[in-house]
């Protein structure tokens, strides 16, 4: 019966795959959520932007201007924070994926190695068998006489 010494080793590769792969697939849904974030941000910047141009068309004042002022730069610096923290997401998903195929590359490494080593086995028990059977005909040959 065939048993790959390595077995052990295969079954610990594919449990840390797919510990990266969930990981991966935790890091890509945070990743779609703050890009989903960005983007709402940017919709309200460009909103604010479309009002403030109303507005403007029909005379302000400068409480409205310090207002619009003020609003503005938050929307900024919230946009800005929110693209740092989209390129940080990317950045960790782009090490996940590096980090999933080279555990996936160390899993068929050893995939591969065992099926070598059992096509080996295969050779050598008919390498055996040939042998059983030629040995029971020369026996048979030789009790015959």
């Amino acid at each position: 019966m065939f048993r790959f010494s390595l077995e052990t080793l295969l079954k610990f590769r594919r449990v840390q795959e797919d510990a990266v792969a969930r990981e991966l697939r935790i890091v890509s849904e945070e990743l779609r959520d703050a890009e989903h974030q960005l983007l709402r941000l940017q919709q309200s910047q460009e909103e604010h932007e479309r009002q403030w141009l109303a507005i403007e068309q029909q005379g302000t004042n400068s409480t409205e201007i310090s207002l619009h002022r003020q609003y503005a730069l938050h929307l900024h610096r919230n946009i800005n924070a929110q693209s740092s923290l989209v390129d940080e997401i990317r950045a960790r998903t782009a090490e996940k994926r590096r980090e999933l195929i080279e555990k996936m590359k160390q899993r068929r490494l050893l995939e591969r190695l065992k099926e070598k080593r059992f096509q080996e086995y295969l050779i050598a028990e008919y390498r055996q068998e040939r042998k059983q059977i030629d040995e029971l005909a020369v026996s048979r040959t030789f009790s015959r006489r």
